[in-house]
């Protein structure tokens, strides 16, 4: 029953593992584009995954504190009976634990595409010297 319980709330291991595995794919595909061809990169897909990232980190964020805050507003303000307020702390376990997915996936990809950057801007130098 307990183990029920625990997979209702968060998210499903088996699409954590694919999720994963395309962004793991994504990161190395990245990586041989900085490193092979770093000019293309730097001109045109930096400009572009630095901002998705960044952006997506932002509005990720943003999302998750303004669930946090209605959940509290709700909490307090609205009187609710128990069955309500489970519910409540169930959906939003259940929502949240995705979000810190993403936000983590968009934090570790920012700092990827600085990665990248630096990789692009090394092997340029050293293509050009």
């Amino acid at each position: 029953m307990k183990q029920a319980v625990i997979e209702e709330v968060f998210m499903n291991w088996d699409v954590l593992k694919w999720l994963i595995g395309i962004y793991f794919g994504c990161f190395f595909g990245l990586l041989k584009v900085a490193y092979s061809d770093p000019k293309f990169y730097l001109e045109y897909i930096d400009k572009k995954l630095t901002w998705f990232c960044y952006t997506c980190m932002i509005a990720f964020s943003a999302f998750w504190y303004g669930l946090y805050a209605c959940k509290n507003y709700t909490i307090d303000n609205i009187d609710l009976i128990s069955e309500q307020l489970a519910h409540l702390e169930k959906e939003y376990s259940y929502v949240t634990s995705y979000l810190l997915v993403l936000i983590i996936g968009s934090c570790l990809s920012f700092a990827a595409s600085i990665l990248y950057i630096d990789i692009a801007r090394r092997k340029q130098a050293h293509l050009s010297s």
